[in-house]
Parts: structure tokens; sequence; C-alpha cells
């Protein structure tokens, strides 16, 4: 209810849904839904973050944050348990979102 739309593109949105006690979802236009298990909703905010820390406005005018979020919004159509999670979760996630500032 309510969502906040962080990234849109022709196939999917990654929005936070404010009312839904800040769920972080991927909606895609086809119709469908994935909610972000909380972990998951953590390490975006820490990559998100870091990015900001690393001099990034959050904008979807700025094409370093629309990549960042795009990329987000693609890897949430993966469970937390997929290999492409658990890379993530493996990683230095503040030194994800300074390589997303410096590329």
């Amino acid at each position: 209810m309510f969502p906040r739309v962080l990234y849109l593109d022709d196939q999917r949105s990654l929005e936070l849904n404010w009312f839904g006690m800040g769920a972080l979802q991927m909606r895609r236009r086809d119709g469908g839904l994935r909610r972000a298990h909380p972990v998951q909703k953590q390490v975006f905010l820490r990559v998100v973050q870091s990015f900001e820390n690393a001099g990034q406005p959050i904008s979807p005018s700025n094409p370093k944050c629309a990549k960042l979020m795009g990329d987000f919004a693609e890897l949430l159509e993966h469970p937390p348990t997929s290999l492409m999670w658990k890379t993530m979760f493996a990683a230095d996630l503040d030194e994800v979102g300074r390589n997303y500032a410096r590329d």
C-alpha cells in the first residue's frame, strides 16, 4: 500500500512500501510482485548508505544511482538462498556501494 518507487524501467520497478513496515519489493510489469526478505532489505540499505557516503546523491536522475537500483531490482528476482545472494552476503557491502559510486 502506498509504495514509493525507487526505480522504474520497462520490465520492473523497485519500491519501498511505507505502510507495509517499510517492505522492499520488486514489481514486474506483467503483474508479479516479490517482497524482499528482511536480510535482503538490510543489504540493500547498507549498500545504498555506502553509495551515499561516497558522495553520490540518491536520485533517479543520477545514472550511477539508477544503475544501483536497477541491479537490485533484478537481484530481487532471486530468493535469498540463491547463489547470487550468497555471493552478495559474503561481500564487503561498503565496498560494493563505493564501487557503484566510482563506476
